[in-house]
């Protein structure tokens, strides 16, 4: 028997809330309840998000059963694998920092743009 005999996949994505805290709607919580998850990710830096995300599926009964990611830093959140196509040592050039330790920001360098989920932005 197939784990998905009904051959239903559903792709879902939480919102926040007003505290800035990750939920699923009323009308997404049954795709997450008692569902074997993959969550899916561009991007993976610190695995601060994943950790979030992980968190909030859980909390909704969702069981995660792993990370895929075109690119990702880390290894592994909350002891689950993240299994990327692009690493770090993909990109020679690649640095990440926590604000306090950034070299630009500590040598007061300004930002010329952002670049989010939304797209990217010229300051």
């Amino acid at each position: 028997m197939s784990m998905n005999a009904h051959q239903t996949i559903y792709i879902i994505t939480p919102v926040f809330n007003t505290n800035g805290q990750m939920i699923f709607r009323e009308n997404n919580q049954p795709a997450v309840y008692n569902k074997h998850i993959l969550l899916l990710a561009g991007s993976v830096t610190t695995g601060d998000t994943l950790k979030k995300s992980i968190d909030c599926i859980r909390y909704y009964g969702g069981l995660v059963e792993g990370i895929s990611a075109i690119f990702s830093a880390i290894e592994k959140v909350d002891e689950i694998p993240v299994h990327s196509i692009f690493k770090a040592k993909d990109l020679p050039d690649y640095k990440s920092y926590s604000i306090d330790e950034c070299p630009m920001c500590n040598g007061k360098q300004r930002l010329e743009a952002i670049v989010n989920g939304y797209g990217y932005m010229k300051l």
